[in-house]
């Protein structure tokens, strides 16, 4: 066995050991820096990741109750502020009686934990609950495709698990559940919406604990590397695994939307403002 009892499972640590067991590896267990030197690809990828943060930060401060005509007053780049105007075009259509922004819930996962962090938990009025994801993506990838990213299955999975802690007053059904990312380049046509279901929570829950189970089970030097190589051109660790000193462009990147640049980067870390173990 080659993880720590106490390690704490995410939808960007799974996501990274169904792309590729050997990052995951380097990136959570031997806890390697990034080998690569900068490169103006990464800058610019990590330019892209500061202007997500600085997004994230202006949502989160709106629903928290800063004033939007403070808010839009205090951002200087026209991206932001174009992302930030498509989120209140979104939000403004919305009906919820309670809101849990940059929420965290910790749950068993098999003989491990994991941990989900929410963009916004909300409950509607007729006590439905609502899981909504902000994306800064450049394009909108195919709704199959993120039918099967993690962050679709571990979410509402958590959320029905832990949803008699943040909400006592509510018997929430996996029915009574739904995920929306809101693609927020987009000002129209930018959302994909996913329903749950008792029978998605069942399989869900054996996925999950069987990709743990897989992890587990394997020692250091065991994790293999990923088959598809398109993927290695984007990841820092490239160099460790001989597939490429050079980083390939946000060009590149643009031309292949179901690579996720949050996750090749390491996803967007925000702290979360109540954390609920169940």
């Amino acid at each position: 066995m080659s993880i720590d009892p106490d390690f704490i499972f995410s939808a960007n640590s799974l996501q990274d050991y169904v792309d590729c067991p050997r990052r995951f590896e380097l990136k959570y267990l031997l806890k390697r820096d990034w080998p690569a030197e900068e490169s103006e690809p990464v800058l610019e990828w990590e330019h892209e990741l500061e202007l997500g943060t600085r997004f994230h930060q202006l949502v989160y401060q709106y629903l928290s109750g800063l004033p939007e005509e403070a808010l839009l007053a205090s951002i200087n780049d026209s991206d932001v502020e174009s992302w930030f105007r498509n989120f209140l075009a979104f939000y403004r259509q919305q009906e919820f009686s309670q809101i849990f922004p940059e929420f965290r819930v910790r749950i068993p996962l098999g003989n491990y934990q994991a941990v989900a962090v929410y963009d916004l938990l909300a409950l509607t009025p007729d006590k439905r609950l609502v899981i909504l994801d902000w994306k800064t993506s450049r394009k909108i990838p195919r709704q199959a495709w993120v039918s099967d990213h993690m962050q679709t299955i571990l979410y509402p999975y958590a959320a029905l698990e832990s949803a008699g802690n943040f909400l006592p007053q509510v018997t929430l059904t996996a029915e009574s559940i739904q995920m929306t990312y809101v693609y927020v380049r987009h000002a129209i046509d930018n959302t994909l919406t996913f329903s749950y279901s008792a029978e998605h929570h069942t399989h869900n829950r054996s996925h999950l604990e069987q990709l743990v189970s897989e992890i587990a089970a394997l020692e250091l030097g065991a994790f293999p590397l990923t088959e598809e190589k398109r993927r290695c051109k984007f990841c820092v660790y490239r160099s460790l695994c001989e597939r490429g000193e050079n980083a390939g462009s946000l060009a590149e990147l643009e031309a292949e939307p179901e690579l996720d640049l949050d996750a090749l980067l390491g996803g967007l870390d925000f702290d979360a403002q109540d954390e609920i173990a169940f």
